[in-house]
């Protein structure tokens, strides 16, 4: 009894603070540098959102399978129609994939307020980002197939809800650790704090979930988890340290020539 109280008190702790950081991101967006990255997110996500039922209707519509007319037709519109619901669960992880090679502009002025705690950014190389943004696209391409398999069931939407809340909470920790912490490590420290991360990834999943809403999503769940991370250990594992904290403000060292 006294063990399940105490995972419950953990678990509220954990909701108490991701709706803190939640109320934090949104409150981040009045930034001129985030506001223009806002723009910028809402023109990719009406891009990515059309595209892909687009094509599907370009390609399947001018494919005849049979002679006769009309079953052309329903093959041509449940192909377009299975292309939409792919796009659908799809476009979450496309988005953050986008998103994530250029997220600079959205966290550099929310970790300013705290920089003087951080270790020094470490540049990601452009292919690293690269690879691993297709990897987390070929990834969420394989389970979003998988999540169709249960279209015409009850709880499809609650295997695309898992599956999004799963890659959205592994590639944001990522995104916005990477910048100052190994990749290894990162992937260490996740494992560790599971519980955790998935519950942010739940919430962020819901975020994408959304209407309107869902156009943002990737800015707001960028700056919630920069907030989050920034009370954990996690820049801990860095391999070059934060300056000093003095009485006078950070030790930044001896000038050198």
């Amino acid at each position: 009894m006294a063990q399940k109280g105490l995972r419950t008190g953990v678990e509220t702790a954990i909701v108490g603070a991701m709706l803190h950081d939640l109320f934090s991101a949104f409150a981040d967006l009045r930034r001129p540098q985030v506001l223009l990255a806002l723009v910028v997110c809402i023109v990719t996500g009406l891009v990515v959102l059309f595209t892909i039922p687009g094509l599907a209707w370009l390609i399947f519509g001018s494919i005849q399978t049979f002679e006769i007319a009309w079953i052309d037709s329903v093959i041509s519109a449940l192909a377009v129609g299975g292309s939409a619901v792919l796009a659908f669960l799809l476009f979450p992880v496309v988005m953050t994939a986008i998103v994530g090679l250029a997220a600079e502009p959205v966290l550099d002025p929310i970790e300013a307020d705290y920089e003087a705690y951080l270790p020094p950014q470490q540049p990601v190389p452009i292919v690293t980002a690269l690879i691993s943004s297709l990897k987390l696209i070929l990834i969420a391409g394989a389970l979003s197939l998988f999540a169709m398999l249960f279209f015409w069931t009850g709880i499809s939407v609650f295997v695309a809800w898992v599956i999004n809340s799963y890659l959205l909470s592994r590639e944001f920790v990522t995104m916005v650790a990477m910048r100052r912490v190994p990749e290894k490590a990162v992937d260490e420290w996740r494992r560790r704090n599971r519980e955790a991360v998935m519950f942010r990834g739940g919430l962020i999943a819901v975020l994408f979930a959304i209407p309107v809403l869902n156009l943002i999503a990737p800015i707001i769940a960028a700056a919630m988890v920069s907030h989050w991370l920034s009370r954990t250990d996690i820049y801990e594992l860095a391999t070059t340290k934060p300056p000093q904290i003095t009485d006078s403000g950070p030790d930044l060292g001896t000038p050198t020539a």
